[in-house]
């Protein structure tokens, strides 16, 4: 299971057990929590998440060709070697979806890693 807490219900009483009760109670739990972002995962989330968008707008498109014409001459613009109006076909909604997954992972990465360098900056100042 990749979504399983850390610890269960059962167990949140006794590590909270130790913890101070009081007006700064609030203080210390901002302090211990290091919020961070998985490169690794919201990497894979963004290049699924971008593939699939892509791939579903290709398909959508052979079937109805009105179907996201703008969105795919966008796309053919950006990703060299997918050609929307030149060769429209199943292996370019391909080559378009694989440049989706490596564009998505790439932008999901950077965004992640951005987000823990402002994050961990955040913490430092306060």
């Amino acid at each position: 299971m990749c979504c399983r807490p850390r610890c269960s219900v059962q167990q949140l009483p006794t590590r909270l057990a130790g913890r101070k009760q009081g007006p700064n109670n609030a203080q210390d739990i901002n302090k211990e929590i290091k919020i961070r972002l998985s490169i690794k995962s919201l990497s894979i989330t963004c290049g699924i998440i971008w593939g699939v968008l892509i791939l579903i707008s290709g398909i959508g498109n052979l079937i109805f060709p009105p179907y996201g014409a703008a969105f795919l001459n966008v796309i053919d613009s950006l990703y060299p070697g997918y050609h929307f109006n030149e060769k429209p076909g199943f292996g370019s909604v391909i080559i378009g979806t694989l440049y989706g997954v490596l564009d998505g992972a790439v932008g999901g990465a950077i965004f992640a890693w951005v987000y823990n360098c402002l994050a961990r900056h955040r913490r430092q100042d306060s």
